[in-house]
C-alpha cells in the first residue's frame, strides 16, 4: 500500500502488541496479541477456541488499540482502530505472516517448535489460526502535539 501515514506506521512498527476488544455471545472481551503489518493490515496468530476468536467467529469485527504504556495522560500515543477480522486461507499468505512473525519475533520459533511437539504427544495438530485485522477506521493521539484531539487517518484501500 501507498500514501500512508509515516507517522502510524512508525508507531506501529515501534510498537508490538495489538489490544483487541471482541464482542460476542458471552459478551464483551479484551486480549493481547502480538502482530505484524502490511500497510496498516495487522495480521495476528490465535488458537481458534480462544474467546477472541470466538467472537470474530460470531462477529467478524473487533476495535483495537495499539500504544505506549505511560504515566502521565499527556504522554500518551497511540492508535485506535476498528475495522473487519478474517481468517487468512491463503497457503501462500499464511506463509508470509509466519515469516513475518519469525523476522519480528525470533523467540516464536521456539514457541512453534513446542507446539509441534505437543501436537506430537497427543496425536493431533495444534492449530494457529492467522487472523487479518483490517481498520475501517484509523484514529492518531498524541497528547503532546495536540492534547485532547485524536486525529482520523484516512484508510487507503488494500492491495490485496
Amino acid at each position: 500500500m501507498s500514501n500512508q501515514d509515516p507517522k502510524v506506521e512508525e508507531f506501529f512498527d515501534e510498537h508490538y502488541c495489538l489490544h483487541l476488544a471482541t464482542n460476542g455471545p458471552d459478551g464483551p472481551w479484551s486480549s493481547t496479541v502480538f502482530y505484524v503489518r502490511d500497510g496498516y493490515d495487522l495480521f495476528f496468530i490465535s488458537d481458534p477456541t480462544t474467546r477472541h476468536a470466538k467472537n470474530i467467529a460470531a462477529s467478524g469485527r473487533a476495535a483495537a488499540t495499539v500504544n505506549s504504556d505511560v504515566k502521565h495522560w499527556t504522554d500518551v500515543k497511540g492508535l485506535q482502530m476498528e475495522g473487519a477480522v478474517t481468517v487468512v486461507d491463503s497457503i501462500l499468505e499464511r506463509t508470509k505472516v509466519f515469516g513475518s512473525f519469525l523476522l519480528r519475533y525470533p523467540f516464536m520459533k521456539d514457541l512453534f517448535a513446542a507446539a509441534a511437539e505437543a501436537a506430537k504427544q497427543v496425536g493431533h495438530a495444534t492449530e494457529h489460526t492467522v487472523y487479518r485485522f483490517r481498520p475501517g477506521r484509523l484514529y492518531h493521539i498524541d497528547q503532546q502535539l495536540s492534547p485532547g484531539v485524536r486525529r482520523e487517518i484516512p484508510i487507503v484501500a488494500a492491495t490485496r
